[in-house]
This record gives C-alpha cells, structure tokens and sequence, in this order.
C-alpha cells in the first residue's frame, strides 16, 4: 500500500526546519486518499553544514527531475533570523531600504547579512518588515538545494511561514492585535502579531518552575508596541502548546491581558517543517523570500518561454492543417471547374450580351414545352374510350382532333384556345324526317364523358346526311366537341388584349 502511495502521488513540495544543531525535512504529496506525508526525517547537524545534510536527504527522496520541479522550502528558526516591522511615511518618493529603517544591517561584506523587506499596510499606515540572516547561512542553503531551480526555493524565517498558513491563522474573534506564545519542551517564542501577520518576535527559554522568561518577552512586545506601533492596543495572548494552569494564571496576573490556551496546536521542528511543505503548495503566499538577493541573472535558457513556444508551435501546425485542407479543396473545385469550362469550348469568343439573349430565347422556347406539355390532350385516350360508346347499327369512320400549338410570349395566346375534336360516324335508319335515335343516345352518352369534360365540355351534333346503300338508307353525322370560351372581360387581360 505504502509503495502504490508514493506511485500514484502528484503535487509534491518539501518542506525543510533548521533550527540550532538539527535539520528537519518532511516530504508531502497529494494522493487520492488527500495529502500525505510521504517523508519525514530530523538530522543532528553534528558540526556539519545544514546544506550538506539536505543535499544528501534531498538526493534520497527525489529524482534529478523531481528537484528541478518541486518546490522547496526552507524555514530558519527564529534564533538564526532577525524580524521587525517599522511604519514609515507614506509621502517619501521610493521605498526604504533595511539599511535605512535598521542602520546595524551590514549587507556589504561577505560575512554580512542577506535581507528581504515586504510592504505592509496596518491600521491604515503603511508600514514595511524586513528578514534577515546571516550570507553564510544562506548561501549554505543555495549549495544543498543544488539541482533544484531556485525559481521554486524560498528560504524564510519558520515562524512567518507557521503563522501565515490558514490552519495556524485562528484566534479569537475580534482580536486585531495579540501576542502569540509558541512553546515547546526546549524553547519558547513569543510574537506580536496583527491581522494575521507577525511583527516582531522574541525567543525565550521555558522555566520549569514558571514563565518568567515569557513575561520578559511579553514586555518587550508590550513596550515595542507602544512606542513604535503608535501605542498599538493588545487584546490578550494565545498560548499554542502544552502549559501547566497555573502558569496560566501568572501571565494572566503579571501581563493583565486575557490569556486563551491552545493546546492542540503544537509547535515542535516537525510542526514546523511540515508547515514549510505546504507553505511551498502556495506559489503566492506573501512572505519574505532570502534567497532572493542570491538569485543570479536569468540565462537565456531560463527565460526562454517554452510552454508558450510550445502552444504557439501548436497554433500554427493546427492552422497550417486548416489551410492546407482549404487549398485542397480549392484545387479540387479548380479542377472541376476547368472541365466544365473544357466542355463548353463553343462559348470561348462569345460575348455577354450574345449569351443572354441566347439564353433569353432559349427560356422562351422551354416555357413553351412545358406549358404545351402542361395543356396538351392525349388523343390515344380519347381513341380508347369513345369508339365503345357507339350504338350496334352505328360506325366511326373519321376520327380529328386538332390543337394549335402557340408560343407563350406571341399575342395569338390570349385569344380562344384553337382546340376541336371532330368525330364522324355511320348509322342505319329508317325515318328520312328525323335524326336515327342511336345518333342520339351516342350523343348523350359523349357529354357525360370525363375527358370530354375536361377538355371539350361542349358537344354538339354537327351535320346529318342521308346516303342511299345497297343494303339500305344510311344517315352520316358529324359531331363536334368544342372547349368553353373565356368572356370577353378575361381575355382582354390576357397578353395581347386590352385591360379595362
């Protein structure tokens, strides 16, 4: 279970404490059980370096890889550090350096310090806090990170770092300002402590038979804050660690502020360390950074943007792939269109305007077809139908159907339609001085017709005629069926006529 923990892991960060003889690394990383220690060691330095020592952890727990990309972390105890915060005026033209707020800085020789400042803003005054330590010690630290970049390495006095974090953030609402005891079995440390942010600490020794060297320190805060916080108002202490009651109550008598105990938040060099870690998971916490003044130029290497070349080179691959499928497909429809334009070689010399009445006339002749195609009769129907309407003693001898085609643009086309279907036929009879009821029976039968109907809704009985046979007096009709004219009032408004 433990190896398949440290495979499947991811977001990992080290967090390191060094404090006066002993070095504590603790090595932390998301898994999908939540956030888990994976790591924890605490080394006497044993007149070693620290840096020696965490080259050598750092080398035991993490690949060449992994340095280069997990952030690190390193917490200086409050003994090995210095801390204090000093308002300054809000009009002077550029920011202060530690130099000018703390003139005992040395920062110019090798032996000197190393020092990082932040810009504060408390109670509505601007106000400014500077870290330091000794170049020494700093320096030592850059050799133990070794492979690691330094864009992820912070090196940080530990109680800032402890404070700073949300879990370690908690006190009694209302309070703006108090004074933070940290104690453990070996040293105790006391922080004056403002919205959240440290601004000056002093360390001390616990007594075991009372807290005479914290009601020192805790004057010391008292005194600071009321001359150099423009007589800050304290509302109580915070005791985070194990205390006996009755020492309670002699900080309670000797300080006069109101004392809360915290038991459960410890402070011991693994408390610290493990603080640092997740600290590290925090790219934008605020703090002080003393490996800062350290930091060489950027090479070029370092500072060329590769994740954005990379997504840049990726852009353009993605819209050279969409331009060459639109090319592609350009070519292809280029290629169609050269055919078409091969098959039509007749049209090379010739103008617009020659095309567009030939295209004219040619609209014209079609819309003739269709509208023929759309009106014409269908004479094989009629031949099918209308001859087995013929009486017994009757006969069709003549059969004419006639329709003049006209074109739809010629005036000729609002006139009457020129459609006619003329039948003849033969019949016996035997009176001379009427026409033979056969003819018409037939005649009826042809108005009732649906084709007729439709086309030549008009049938009347043309011309009879006598004719002397051989086997008997015969009588040749003729009859004709017609379509309805149009009134006169339509077609004066049909093309070629006069509107009204």
């Amino acid at each position: 279970m433990g190896l398949l923990t440290k495979k499947a892991c991811w977001a990992r960060s080290v967090g390191v404490f060094v404090s006066a003889g002993r070095l504590t690394a603790t090595l932390i990383a998301a898994t999908p059980a939540g956030r888990k220690t994976l790591a924890q060691a605490t080394v006497a330095l044993e007149g070693k370096q620290p840096g020696q020592i965490l080259d050598q952890w750092l080398g035991a727990n993490l690949t060449p890889a992994q340095r280069r990309q997990v952030p690190i972390w390193i917490g200086l105890g409050a003994e090995q550090t210095f801390f204090a915060t000093r308002y300054i005026d809000a009009d002077q033209p550029q920011m202060p350096t530690p130099e000018t707020l703390f003139p005992g800085i040395n920062t110019s020789s090798q032996d000197g310090v190393v020092t990082d400042g932040l810009s504060l803003k408390l109670h509505g005054a601007h106000a400014y806090s500077v870290a330091a330590c000794r170049r020494s010690i700093a320096q030592d630290m850059v050799r133990g990170i070794g492979k690691a970049s330094l864009a992820h390495c912070r090196l940080m006095p530990a109680p800032w770092g402890l404070l700073t974090l949300k879990p370690h953030r908690k006190f009694p609402r209302g309070w703006k300002a108090h004074i933070r005891l940290q104690l453990s079995p070996n040293e105790g440390l006391a922080m004056l402590v403002m919205e959240g942010r440290p601004l000056l600490w002093r360390c001390f020794v616990p007594g075991k038979e009372g807290m005479n060297g914290a009601i020192s320190a805790i004057r010391h805060l008292q005194i600071y804050a009321a001359q150099r916080q423009h007589g800050l108002r304290l509302s109580g202490i915070v005791v985070a660690g194990s205390i006996k009651p009755e020492f309670l109550g002699q900080l309670q008598d000797e300080t006069g502020l109101e004392v809360v105990s915290r038991p459960d938040e410890n402070s011991g060099e693994a408390d610290y360390s493990r603080a640092m870690a997740l600290a590290a998971r925090q790219p934008n916490l605020e703090g002080p950074d003393l490996l800062r003044p350290l930091h060489l130029a950027p090479t070029l290497g370092q500072m060329f943007p590769r994740k954005m070349t990379a997504g840049l080179a990726l852009a353009v691959l993605v819209f050279a792939a969409f331009l060459w499928q639109t090319l592609w497909a350009l070519g292809s429809e280029t290629k169609l269109l050269n055919r078409q334009n091969l098959s039509h070689v007749w049209a090379v010399n010739k103008k617009t305007s020659e095309l567009e009445q030939e295209r004219k006339q040619l609209s014209d002749e079609v819309a003739s077809v269709q509208k023929f195609l759309a009106s014409r009769v269908i004479w094989s129907n009629y031949l099918r139908d209308l001859p087995t309407r013929l009486p017994q003693n009757s006969c069709l001898t003549g059969f004419n159907g006639s329709y003049e085609f006209v074109q739809a643009s010629s005036a000729k086309a609002a006139k009457k339609d020129n459609r006619m279907l003329t039948l003849r036929g033969i019949a016996q009879f035997q009176d001379r001085n009427s026409a033979p009821r056969e003819i018409d029976a037939f005649l009826e039968s042809l108005r009732e017709v649906s084709l007729l109907k439709k086309d030549f809704p008009l049938v009347n009985l043309a011309e009879v005629r006598w004719k002397k046979e051989a086997s008997g007096d015969v009588a040749i009709f003729t009859i004709l069926a017609m379509p309805k004219q149009k009134p006169v009032s339509e077609r004066a408004g049909a093309p070629g006529g006069k509107d009204k």
